[in-house]
C-alpha cells in the first residue's frame, strides 16, 4: 500500500467525519435488515434509519484509519508491536479473565501454540492457558 494512497485516505476520514452536508444516495440493503432497523427506530432505540446506517459507516471508517495509523507505526518500529502472549495477557485483563493472573502460564501457551500451531489468536491461548492452569492443580 503506497504510503500516498494511505495519506489520502486518512485526509478523506477525516474530512468526512466532520461532514455535516450530505447527499441523497441509494443503498441497497437485505429487507430484513430494513425491517429491524424500523422495528428500532419504531422503540426509540435511534432515530432514524439513515442515521444508523450514516453512523454504521462512520464508525468502520474510524476503524479502517485506526487500522491503517497502528500499522504505520509497527512498520516504522516493528518492535512496537505486541506479542501474541502479550495481547493475550491485555484481552484477559481487559475481560476481567482469572487467567490474567497467571501470566507465566500466558506466556507458555503463546510460545507452545506459536510453534504447532502457526497463527493462533490471543483468545485461543487465554484457553490454552486456562488448561494448563488446571492440568497443573490435579
Amino acid at each position: 500500500m503506497s504510503e500516498d494512497l494511505v495519506g489520502s485516505f486518512l485526509v478523506v476520514v477525516d474530512e468526512a467525519l466532520d461532514d455535516s452536508d450530505s447527499i441523497v444516495t441509494s443503498v441497497r440493503m437485505p429487507a430484513k435488515l430494513r425491517d429491524a432497523l424500523s422495528t428500532a427506530v419504531d422503540l426509540g432505540f435511534v432515530a432514524s434509519v439513515n442515521e444508523t446506517l450514516v453512523d454504521a459507516a462512520r464508525e468502520r471508517l474510524e476503524v479502517f484509519a485506526q487500522q491503517l495509523a497502528i500499522e504505520r507505526i509497527y512498520s516504522k518500529d516493528p518492535t512496537a508491536r505486541p506479542s501474541l502472549a502479550e495481547r493475550a495477557k491485555a484481552s484477559a485483563a481487559l475481560d476481567g479473565d482469572p487467567i490474567a493472573d497467571h501470566p507465566d502460564l500466558i506466556e507458555r501457551a503463546a510460545h507452545e501454540m506459536a510453534d504447532d500451531d502457526g497463527d493462533p489468536s490471543p483468545g485461543e491461548v487465554r484457553a490454552y492457558a486456562t488448561a494448563l492452569s488446571r492440568s497443573s492443580v490435579g
